[in-house]
C-alpha cells in the first residue's frame, strides 16, 4: 500500500513503528550463549571426527607406502615348498599364502630364519617375475634349481 508522507496516516505508521517496545526488540541481544551451546559442542564434535578421520587415511596411506618386500632365497633339497596360496584373486598383484604346511621347504627355511615366511604374506616376485597369482605360480613351477627366490610382504 502506498501512504503520503504528509498523511496523518503515516505519522501514526511512523509512530507506530518507533515504540519504546519496537526499540527495546531491535536492541535485544543475541541468543544467550547457554541457548547456542548444544549446537556449538555438536559442531566441535563434528570437526574433532572429521580430523580423526583425516588422520587416519593419512595412516592408511603411509602404511601402503611402507610395504617392504624382504628377499628369500632358501634350498628346495627336493621337497615341496610346503605352503598353500590363494589363486581366487587373479586380478591382485601377488600370490597370498593362505598356510605355511609344517613339512616342505618353507617350514625348513623357517626353522633358522630371522624373518620367517608366514600365513597372510604375499609372494610378489619369484625368480624376478612378478605378476598375479597365476604369474607367481607358473614362475615357480617353471624353475629348475633346487633354489627358491621370492619377495614376500
Amino acid at each position: 500500500m502506498f501512504v503520503c508522507c504528509s498523511s496523518a496516516e503515516a505519522q501514526q505508521v511512523q509512530a507506530q513503528e518507533i515504540t519504546p517496545d519496537a526499540v527495546a526488540q531491535a536492541e535485544a541481544p543475541a541468543p544467550q550463549t547457554e541457548e547456542l551451546a548444544p549446537a556449538v559442542e555438536a559442531a566441535s564434535v563434528i570437526a574433532e571426527e572429521q580430523k580423526v578421520v583425516e588422520e587416519k587415511k593419512e595412516e592408511v596411506k603411509a602404511e601402503e607406502k611402507e610395504v617392504v618386500e624382504l628377499a628369500v632365497t632358501f634350498a628346495l633339497n627336493g621337497q615341496a615348498l610346503g605352503i598353500a596360496l590363494d589363486l581366487a584373486n587373479s586380478g591382485e598383484k601377488g600370490a597370498k599364502i593362505l598356510k605355511v604346511k609344517p613339512e616342505g621347504a618353507v617350514a625348513e627355511y623357517n626353522k633358522t630364519a630371522a624373518t620367517p615366511v608366514v600365513d597372510g604374506q604375499k609372494i610378489m616376485e619369484a625368480f624376478g617375475v612378478r605378476g598375479n597369482a597365476e604369474e607367481i605360480v607358473k614362475a615357480i613351477q617353471e624353475n629348475k634349481t633346487d633354489q627358491m627366490t621370492l619377495k614376500v610382504c
